[in-house]
């Protein structure tokens, strides 16, 4: 499934620029100040230190962001049975409503603020195909190295790449 899915994910006609990118961006780096976000820690991905040329798609940093918002879709999930607020299977449901609808409006926002710009290309499915391919590799780099902001972060990953992964109706 997950070959199916990165071959689905061919991109053809990405011609977005780099630059440099945050890195390491996650919503543990957004603040709220004031009415206004704040993106803090720009120490970049260690991965990069030293790299001859540290730029990439920016989009590296939307994969990152989204992998965030599942991370903490999932920590939610995860203490759902330590406090008892209802039917589990409609708390899950509203926890992907609420991701999926959150992912829209920041995926939806930051194309707005971006349009027109060399940085997102001039192909928004290829953009699209790149961002997955990102999500993607995150989700598996979390897998080998686990998350730094959570214990069980390899789980949750995993968890992750298997939504993403498209169903064959196999078992």
């Amino acid at each position: 499934r997950m070959l199916a899915l990165a071959e689905g994910l061919a991109v053809d006609g990405f011609d977005g620029l780099k630059c440099r990118y945050h890195g390491d961006l996650h919503l543990g780096r957004v603040l709220l100040a004031e009415g206004d976000l704040l993106i803090v820690d720009f120490a970049s991905d260690p991965a990069l230190e030293g790299a001859a040329d540290p730029r990439h798609s920016p989009l590296r940093d939307v994969a990152e962001v989204l992998r965030s918002l599942d991370r903490a879709v999932q920590a939610a999930l995860a203490g759902f049975g330590e406090v008892e607020i209802g039917d589990p299977a409609t708390f899950r449901g509203f926890a992907r409503d609420w991701q999926r609808r959150v992912e829209h409006a920041f995926l939806e926002a930051y194309h707005e603020r971006l349009h027109g710009s060399p940085l997102l290309g001039t192909n928004r499915d290829a953009a699209a195909a790149v961002l997955e391919l990102f999500v993607l590799e995150k989700c598996l780099h979390e897998i080998r190295e686990g998350s730094p902001q959570l214990d069980d972060g390899r789980a949750l990953a995993l968890r992750g790449l298997l939504q993403r992964l498209p169903e064959t109706g196999a078992a």
